[in-house]
């Protein structure tokens, strides 16, 4: 399924970022680094999309691995949720309506990474 949106992307070609004129290479570091790990959030962002929205009755007709559909599908979830929460994993769990500890274990048992956001607390 192709995920469309109205939003476009502001676009000037005569400006240019100021960490790129060469003034502060530190600065132009930390740009890139903040821009390589937004792009890594959307990419996972939009993994999980696909993922939430897939028809897997087209798969089963070539034949799947019933248990790492499922371990796919709950991942996608739990990391849905914990988006959601802004990683605070007692709101993800009342989302999914599961006890906290059973999130925790799923979380262990599958080794999802938890990214605090951007001034949220330390968990």
């Amino acid at each position: 399924m192709l995920i469309q949106s109205n939003k476009q992307l502001p676009v000037n070609d005569n400006s240019v970022h100021p960490a790129a004129t060469g003034a502060d290479p530190d600065v132009f570091k930390s740009v890139l680094k903040d821009l390589s790990v937004a792009l890594a959030e959307a990419a996972e962002v939009l993994e999980q999309t696909v993922l939430l929205h897939e028809d897997p009755t087209r798969k089963v007709q070539q034949g799947i691995d019933f248990y790492r559909e499922v371990r796919r599908f709950k991942i996608a979830l739990i990391r849905a949720a914990l988006a959601h929460a802004n990683g605070q994993q007692k709101r993800a769990a009342e989302l999914l309506r599961i006890h906290l500890s059973t999130l925790n274990a799923m979380i262990k048992r599958y080794g999802i990474g938890i990214k605090p956001t951007i001034g949220s607390k330390k968990m």
